[in-house]
């Protein structure tokens, strides 16, 4: 057997990710049990499929050839894995969650599963390889990796696709962070992904289709590294990978509540997030409620606590006022400061925080639009 840096990186990434997956797998919950099942699916295959290339480069196929020809689709449940991992955790589409629908999906890792069987259970009962040696000579399991990497990446692009049309929703506050932290992870499956079919290519073009190592070692590594990375965020915050975003539809839920829709009109007429000395306690004196019973409200019907009620209308202010002509000349300090914030750290954290960009960048794409 040959073992090198590449292998030797390689497997123990993959253990690290089976680890996870029986961490993970410990902590399941009924809420989250069907996001769970599908990011088990996607690390699983991910991990089971690094394991499997470097055992190849080990050399043990050629002691075990008919492990080689193992009818497990597992390349073609990383994409599918993440995608419905991704899916499952909107509650929009989680109540619509019906995997016949989308049956087609599991087309190709259907019938390649069907052809690997054929092989597999060929070479057992025969000892035959010439079928798998023509399909090889053919360039066919060459032209496999390109379909299955192409299958991962339109999965990961319709699930970052997925993600962007979910933040337009009204998501609560709350959210935001752990909205953001699917969108990095999803991120990194798409740049992985398209890395790793642009490797494929360079290697088909430059060695006439026939594949070597040395393009398929930085596939690998990457894809190690893509594994200790999630597992350093899910041995550390296994809590980030699992959520049920449910959007804060404000006009229905408030529609019969006095105490909300009072609120809503003082935040409307009198703008009273403009007093950065506005407290939850004076607020309640305006609409003749305990602080208390004002507190439980906002909580129960916004999803978020006083203050980021507050930090939101004020964010919207200055957003409004960014695309105003006449406030051009102003600062952004300044125009925080009209908005009720205190300081420029908390205007800056809380504007990028609930828009995802910077006080800065947003308004120069205001400028360019």
């Amino acid at each position: 057997m040959r073992f090198n840096i590449f292998n030797i990186i390689t497997i123990f990434g993959a253990i690290q990710g089976f680890v996870l997956c029986l961490f993970l797998f410990q902590r399941r919950n009924k809420q989250h049990s069907l996001s769970l099942k599908f990011f088990l699916l996607f690390l699983f295959s991910l991990s089971f499929s690094n394991l499997f290339a470097a055992l190849i480069d080990m050399g043990l196929f050629k002691y075990y050839h008919k492990l080689d020809l193992l009818p497990i689709p597992y390349e073609w449940c990383i994409g599918l894995g993440f995608y419905y991992y991704i899916k499952s955790q909107f509650s929009s589409l989680h109540k619509k969650f019906e995997l016949k629908k989308e049956v087609y999906l599991w087309i190709p890792a259907i019938l390649f599963t069907l052809l690997k069987t054929y092989l597999f259970l060929v070479a057992i009962a025969f000892n035959d390889y010439s079928l798998t040696s023509i399909l090889i000579t053919a360039g066919f399991f060459k032209l496999y990796g390109f379909l299955y990497l192409f299958f991962n990446l339109v999965m990961g692009l319709i699930s970052l696709q997925i993600i962007r049309k979910q933040e337009k929703t009204n998501f609560a506050f709350k959210h935001k962070k752990n909205i953001r932290f699917l969108s990095i992870i999803t991120y990194v499956f798409v740049l992985t992904s398209s890395l790793s079919i642009g490797m494929h290519s360079l290697d088909f073009i430059l060695h006439a289709g026939t594949g070597t190592w040395s393009f398929y070692y930085p596939i690998l590594i990457m894809n190690a590294v893509f594994i200790y990375w999630i597992g350093y965020v899910g041995f550390t915050q296994f809590k980030s990978f699992f959520n049920f975003f449910e959007p804060t539809n404000t006009s229905n839920s408030t529609e019969e509540n006095p105490i909300i829709n009072a609120l809503l009109t003082l935040i409307k007429e009198e703008e009273i997030y403009k007093d950065p000395k506005m407290s939850l306690a004076q607020t309640a004196i305006l609409l003749k409620v305990s602080p208390k019973k004002l507190s439980e409200q906002i909580n129960e019907q916004l999803k978020m606590n006083f203050s980021e009620f507050l930090n939101v209308h004020r964010v919207e202010k200055v957003k409004t006022l960014l695309t105003s002509i006449e406030t051009e000349k102003y600062t952004l300090l300044a125009l925080a400061e009209i908005a009720g914030f205190r300081t420029k750290s908390s205007f800056n954290t809380t504007f990028k925080r609930l828009t995802g960009k910077t006080p800065s960048e947003y308004r120069r794409l205001q400028k360019t639009s």
